[in-house]
């Protein structure tokens, strides 16, 4: 089940890692779907992929403030990106649905 606190208490480099897991989870299962199939885990790992960036922005636009620099980047590669994917995590929300996901082991 993923607990989506456990994102409050990743930093950075943690949600960097616990990202590409996904990402990876992701191209498994699109390299095994027929052409033309849908998976809907690919939905609810899109709706993880999400909050973990929104995460990410979080720590960046506080990092930010004394890093205007990294900030202005970091912007710049986020424009758009939250209207992009807000049809996932609304969808998800109001279905009020569980995410079944192992989370892999960090050090």
């Amino acid at each position: 089940m993923f607990d989506e606190k456990l994102l409050d208490r990743m930093n950075f480099g943690e949600l960097n890692q616990a990202l590409d897991y996904v990402l990876e989870r992701m191209g498994k299962i699109e390299d095994g779907l027929p052409e033309g199939e849908d998976d809907p885990r690919l939905d609810m790992l899109c709706v993880i992929a999400n909050k973990i960036i929104m995460q990410m922005d979080s720590i960046v636009r506080e990092h930010g403030r004394s890093h205007p620099e990294a900030l202005a980047q970091w912007e710049k590669a986020m424009e758009g990106y939250e209207e992009r994917f807000a049809k996932y995590t609304d969808f998800f929300l109001e279905e009020d649905t569980l995410l079944d996901f192992e989370w892999p082991e960090t050090s």
